[in-house]
């Protein structure tokens, strides 16, 4: 057993022969980050004095919650801080409350925790307070969450909410987790915070490699000053979100997404968007997601939130994907949307369903009930704006709801200036479309 501290944490519950140890008290907490970071000390009044204890990572052992904690709004100092001094056990909150957790300052990696790796695991905890990173505007790389930092490997999430504002002007924040690196998986988390970035915001998570994400539900809203937020996740190169909801705004500068701004080929399943979806500048935005990156799937998703152009006339927008823009093979299949796309001066490409897409894109199984509006019809479809010969319209609907006043529709399932294909699909309005056939 350790000495207690007389500088504002406790060391004495900490013994390296046991596996398991409860904290119930704010210097107990301070404690843990201090043998963490590898800046406690065996004994003396002050961090400079007494003998320097190796940093511990806890792996194997587990620490359990035993009473809320009050951290009383004092500047803390997160538990890990790098690859160097990280977190590699489990830390159960055992359904308890840390209040007044308290960041206000210059750096990386912040959050609760700064950096968990692969073996750890924090769960079933709830956090409220504020965490702000105060570096000048700037697209560098900073790593903030309203519970952790930097995530690194398959480390486990589960059962946590955020109730702290997270703040800052540069690149990577999350309600949970500000940065994934690896195949980490988080299970049932739920925001309640507002995120905000220069770039990479997410409701969820800030920007991941292959992260999956369940079952969990954003409420805060997430902007950025540059560009990148999403309601779940800001960036997914490949990795699954599956089950999720936003019911946050998502607005700031280019690429939004209601549950990821940009992905891969990562999947999106059964996941609803309720919030509003609003960018300003010309770029893509999806109520599901922005832009694909790669062969990404979206299955069997809901949008309820409108995609709002406020300052881009000649973007892409879609109700469930803004755009597959750089790569064939995306799949788009059982999803529906009832938000309304566009505004009356958008001149761009728009659909229902989606914007734009190149390559081969299969669009099977999608029902599009939202208004379309618009300027310049030549790419707007109540399913796709645009499409090029290689993609297609399958087994899908559509229900116009607005056209022209001389009882035409500008727009049917496909946009009339694409030269993608339709399919066993199928439009119902009161005004007829060129080309088809009103029902």
């Amino acid at each position: 057993m350790l000495d207690s501290q007389e500088d504002g944490y406790d060391i004495s519950w900490y013994n390296d022969d046991k596996d398991s140890f409860e904290i119930t008290n704010a210097e107990q907490l301070r404690g843990l980050a201090q043998l963490v970071n590898g800046t406690a000390v065996t004994s003396g009044a002050a961090i400079t004095s007494g003998t320097a204890i190796e940093a511990k990572d806890f792996s194997g052992k587990t620490i359990t919650l035993g009473a809320d904690i009050d951290l009383e709004n004092k500047e803390w100092i997160p538990v890990g801080t790098s690859d160097a001094s990280k977190f590699n056990g489990c830390f159960n909150g055992n359904d308890k409350t840390i209040f007044g957790l308290y960041i206000n300052r210059v750096g990386t990696n912040l959050g609760l925790f700064g950096y968990i790796d692969s073996t750890a695991e924090i769960k079933n905890l709830t956090v409220r307070g504020s965490v702000t990173e105060t570096s000048a505007k700037g697209s560098n790389s900073t790593c903030v969450g309203g519970i952790v930092g930097y995530v690194n490997g398959a480390a486990k999430l589960t059962k946590l909410t955020n109730y702290s504002d997270v703040t800052m002007s540069r690149n990577y924040a999350g309600g949970i987790a500000g940065y994934v690196n690896g195949s980490a998986v988080l299970t049932g988390c739920h925001n309640y915070g507002n995120v905000s970035a220069f770039q990479y915001a997410g409701g969820i998570v800030g920007y991941s490699t292959s992260v999956t994400v369940s079952e969990s539900t954003n409420y805060g809203n997430i902007t950025d000053t540059d560009g990148h937020s999403g309601g779940i996740a800001a960036i997914i190169s490949n990795g699954k979100i599956e089950d999720c909801i936003n019911e946050g705004e998502i607005s700031g500068g280019n690429i939004k997404g209601g549950i990821v701004s940009r992905m891969g080929e990562g999947t999106v399943n059964r996941c609803t968007n309720k919030g509003r979806v609003e960018f300003s500048n010309n770029s893509w935005a999806g109520g599901i997601v922005g832009d694909f990156s790669g062969a990404g799937k979206i299955t069997n998703c809901i949008n309820e939130g409108d995609v709002y152009p406020g300052g881009g006339t000649t973007a892409y927008l879609g109700g469930i994907l803004g755009g597959s823009s750089y790569w064939s093979g995306a799949i788009i299949t059982g999803n529906s949307n009832s938000g309304t796309i566009g505004n009356e001066s958008f001149k761009g490409y728009a659909g229902g369903i989606i914007g734009n897409g190149t390559g081969s894109v299969n669009i099977e199984n999608n029902c599009n009930m939202g208004k379309m509006l618009y300027e310049d019809g030549k790419y707007i479809g109540g399913i796709a704006g645009d499409l090029p010969a290689a993609s297609s319209i399958k087994k899908s609907f559509s229900y116009c709801l607005n056209g022209l006043n001389d009882g035409e529709a500008s727009f049917g399932l496909l946009g009339f200036g694409s030269n993608g294909t339709v399919t066993n699909s199928f439009y119902l309005s009161e005004k007829k479309v060129t080309g088809f056939y009103t029902i």
